[in-house]
């Protein structure tokens, strides 16, 4: 089993194209609920003259049905556009679909750092299943991490 976004499939059919496997919404406890991730495109404050122009037709060109649709198909992440993503190609998909299906009610991240975050996750999990150290014990380790990247981050703003 391997818990992971939509990016994702368009590794596995590069990767291992003949790898026989099904995606399904993640199962939820007292209401729906799952994880979700996206990334934005965008131009930053200081650009000006031909640069900016240049970065508004990029971000135009992105963000076009046509090659939001090319980036689905050839990478696997849902396009950001409603319209495109919820298209009956897509929604009815057996590997786009359980994510299409789970948009409605995904929760985002904020990551401080990713990486570290990432590392403390499968830092504790590792404390536990090699270690002997208990559940409580290397959540409470996991959640004191982040908790002082996050304290740190806003302490700067």
């Amino acid at each position: 089993m391997n818990i992971d976004g939509s990016f994702r499939l368009g590794t596995l059919a590069t990767d291992a194209p003949d790898l026989n496997y099904g995606v399904a919404p993640l199962p939820s406890y007292k209401e729906k609920a799952t994880q979700s991730s996206f990334w934005a495109n965008g131009i930053t404050a200081k650009v000006e003259g031909e640069k900016l122009e240049a970065s508004k037709k990029f971000l135009a060109f992105l963000t076009s049905d046509e090659v939001m649709e090319r980036w689905i198909d050839e990478v696997g992440e849902l396009p950001a556009k409603e319209a495109v993503a919820t298209q009956d190609k897509y929604v009815n998909d057996p590997l786009y679909g359980p994510f299409i299906e789970q948009l409605p009610y995904a929760n985002a991240q904020f990551y401080v750092d990713e990486t570290a975050q990432r590392q403390y996750v499968i830092d504790a999990v590792n404390e536990v299943l090699l270690n002997g150290v208990s559940i409580e014990d290397a959540y409470n380790d996991f959640a004191a991490k982040s908790q002082k990247l996050y304290d740190d981050y806003w302490s700067n703003k």
